[in-house]
């Protein structure tokens, strides 16, 4: 990486870059291990899926199931809501590293060992350019094709319960 930034600068060394060659370092470094978290989180996302799968899927046989994913779903904290937030929150957490490794690239100047001071400092309005979190909750479309298994399971549950209601209404006078 240093012998490609030294070329693409034409400089010789890293204190001749016009740039903060830490600051590139930092961001690089953070680039990788966002790429191999991400693959990583989303290997693991796929798995806990398959789990829930089963889960809404008994929602036909259990109606606290139904209920309970529906009511998740709806009240947003269900696992996707979950999942939602933290990629959100991920995203945000390395743009956010990434724009401080730009000032360091582009504000505070290369540190050498012979240097004694080393002390410096970022504006503070630059900082206060960078906007804060804001959670994006799903869409009541989304939540709706989201909660489509346990929808399906209530309303299934609804219908066996009505035609077992039917059944014992008109078969009453057998039972007795």
């Amino acid at each position: 990486m240093k012998e490609e930034i030294l070329k693409k600068y034409n400089v010789n060394s890293i204190e001749e870059l016009p740039i903060n060659y830490g600051g590139l370092v930092f961001a690089e470094g953070e680039k990788i291990t966002t790429k191999i978290f991400g693959e990583k989180f989303e290997e693991l996302i796929k798995i806990y899926q398959n789990q829930n799968k089963v889960s809404e899927f008994l929602g036909f046989a259990n109606p606290y199931l139904a209920m309970r994913n529906m009511s998740m779903g709806f009240s947003g904290s269900s696992f996707s809501d979950a999942v939602s937030f933290q990629r959100q929150a991920e995203k945000y957490r390395y743009d956010r590293t990434q724009y401080l490794n730009k000032l360091q690239q582009e504000e505070i100047k290369y540190y050498k060992e012979s240097q004694k001071e080393r002390t410096q400092r970022i504006n503070n309005e630059l900082l206060k350019q960078m906007p804060p979190f804001k959670y994006q909750h799903f869409s009541t479309y989304e939540i709706l094709k989201e909660q489509i298994l346990g929808i399906s399971a209530f309303v299934f549950m609804l219908f066996a319960l009505f035609l077992a209601a039917n059944y014992i209404q008109k078969n009453s006078n057998k039972f007795l």
